[in-house]
């Protein structure tokens, strides 16, 4: 199963990795993100957070579960970034949550998409080479 890591933004342990405030666009369609925001929150949870993270823009509280589509793993809190601050993801992202609905995962393909987690075999490259700005 090939999952790929999106919306880890840069800190301590990714300094390559994006900031969400880089990726605003208040230009994006309401209604394109509005549907690519109900994808990402309406996700199956994979792995559940003991507390919750921060907005890096705002500050406010934000689910930190563990959530994937069996394509694309991201933490739970990304839709709050796409919804309330307009952080426009990548068109493969976009383009897959709106031509998409949210699966169903259950069983097989909860304990393969856990698996790939912990071990690292999801592809965590992408997103950031994805996001990067010149």
């Amino acid at each position: 199963m090939d999952l790929t890591w999106i919306g880890e933004w840069r800190d301590d342990d990714s300094p390559q990795g994006p900031r969400p405030e880089d990726l605003v666009d208040l230009a994006w369609d309401d209604e394109e993100r509005a549907a690519c925001s109900d994808y990402l929150r309406s996700g199956p949870r994979v792995a559940y957070a003991l507390g919750a993270e921060q907005c890096l823009i705002c500050g406010s509280d934000i689910n930190d579960d563990i959530v994937s589509d069996g394509v694309f793993v991201w933490g739970a809190g990304l839709a709050h970034y796409v919804s309330v601050h307009s952080v426009r993801l990548p068109s493969r992202i976009v383009g897959h949550a709106i031509a998409n609905e949210v699966p169903t995962l259950a069983g097989n393909a909860l304990d393969m998409i856990g698996s790939a987690i912990r071990t690292g075999r999801a592809d965590r490259l992408w997103w950031n080479a994805a996001t990067a700005r010149d």
